[in-house]
């Protein structure tokens, strides 16, 4: 039935009104749609047309396949208005809303979401989020909780290749919202002008090529993290690159930040939410475009700690992309 239902969603429209309808009744109306084409009435929750095919995913709460994630049994716990924003922000996805259902639902961009919708509804917010809309904000939530939901595609084993960026469906949307995000934030208090700190663990020949070839302009791969705090980058670095062989060397970069933006207060880990973590530490979190940086003077050696040396290098953010990304 799933298989039907994704080639003609329009079929969804004919669930009539499906608000406080039982499982049972839900699943006995789905079936007799796609099999045997009955007609319940145009889709509604409560007084309200759903518009747009995108939105009737949200409704098709299926109990014989367990793989979907039980998005409606979320959505029905919104309040009306939150419901009405929800298909509101939700209004230009589509087939990507299929990707949702097959990911841990703490990871989403659904409960992202809800996370900026409870942060905004309790006054959390610490600084103005200008014109960015809640699904954008949510994007760069999804991203502080889960990197690697734009990062795995954006990086590779070698940091000095830049080669072309393949994105899923559901990346291509975080990413793209993230991005719109990030732009409309940075007309806000939240521009970060200042220095920042990143701590990272490169192949000792990756960071030969990069900071000891003579090159000016340095590129770094993927979203670039930052924070305001170097007590937070010091605090990182020793858990970073356990998987890369060696030899290695750990870094401390010291960035000029010129777009970067403040989103403290919108990180799982940053003053509103790592409380959840209690073996965490509020990061302060500062986000920068990937991109190319300019190198101020040669890498300091800093200490040789467990036969890896730890370097700190100085770096000016240019804002020039390093590729485009669709």
């Amino acid at each position: 039935m799933l298989s039907v239902l994704n080639q003609k969603p329009d079929l969804l429209y004919k669930l009539g009104a499906i608000d406080n309808v039982s499982d049972a009744i839900l699943t006995e109306r789905l079936t007799k749609v796609v099999k045997n084409n009955i007609d319940y009435g145009t889709l509604k929750l409560g007084n309200t047309n759903v518009v747009g095919k995108e939105n009737v995913i949200l409704f098709s709460k299926i109990k014989n396949d367990s793989k979907l994630i039980n998005l409606k049994g979320e959505f029905d716990k919104l309040s009306y208005a939150d419901k009405s924003k929800f298909m509101m922000d939700f209004k230009d996805f589509d087939d990507v809303f299929l990707k949702f259902l097959n990911i841990n639902p703490t990871e989403n961009l659904v409960n992202s979401w809800k996370v900026i919708r409870e942060l905004k509804r309790n006054n959390k917010l610490l600084y103005s989020t200008g014109t960015a809309t809640d699904i954008e904000l949510a994007a760069i939530h999804t991203y502080t909780y889960n990197g690697d939901v734009v990062l795995k595609s954006m990086r590779n084993e070698n940091e000095t290749i830049i080669d072309a960026v393949v994105f899923d469906a559901y990346q291509t949307k975080v990413y793209g919202l993230m991005n719109t995000g990030m732009t409309k934030l940075r007309l806000t208090s939240r521009l970060n002008s200042g220095y920042v700190i990143r701590g990272r663990t490169f192949k000792l020949q990756d960071f030969e090529t990069l900071f000891k070839s003579g090159q000016t302009n340095v590129p770094l791969k993927g979203v670039v993290s930052t924070t305001t705090e170097r007590a937070v980058a010091e605090h990182f670095l020793p858990k970073s690159g356990n998987h890369l062989p060696s030899p290695k060397v750990k870094v401390i970069m010291k960035i000029k930040s010129k777009k970067g933006v403040y989103v403290d207060d919108l990180s799982e880990y940053g003053v509103n939410l790592v409380q959840k973590y209690p073996k965490e530490i509020r990061q302060y979190e500062v986000i920068l475009e990937e991109g190319y940086f300019k190198q101020i003077g040669q890498p300091i050696l800093l200490k040789t700690e467990n036969k890896i040396d730890w370097y700190e290098i100085e770096l000016e953010e240019l804002g020039i992309p390093l590729r485009v990304i669709n």
